[in-house]
């Protein structure tokens, strides 16, 4: 069976949906696209895509709502982006088959 297709008349009802009760429509969506994207992709990606969302996030929220961060923070989050580089590094260097 065909999924949503994200027009632009159902991107519109999504985002008054999410106004009206953001709760579990927007949790059900993001668990949707969640599920779509682990189709097209590895579980290892996937994992490492959700550690970098959760590193933006903690980033915007520094930038936009001028969160403290202490320096045990600031080194997880620079540890996670240095694992990130270096798992993008690794995944492409591949072994030369012979």
């Amino acid at each position: 069976m065909e999924g949503v297709k994200f027009s632009p008349s159902f991107l519109q009802f999504a985002r008054v949906l999410c106004e009206s009760s953001p709760g579990w429509f927007c949790f059900h969506t993001y668990q949707q696209v969640s599920y779509m994207i682990l189709q097209m992709v590895s579980p290892v990606t996937h994992a490492v895509g959700n550690c970098v969302k959760r590193v933006v996030v903690i980033v915007s929220s520094v930038f936009f709502f001028q969160t403290p961060v202490s320096p045990i923070n600031g080194l997880g989050t620079a540890v996670a982006l240095a694992g990130v580089f270096l798992y993008s590094r690794a995944k492409r260097i591949k072994p030369k088959v012979t």
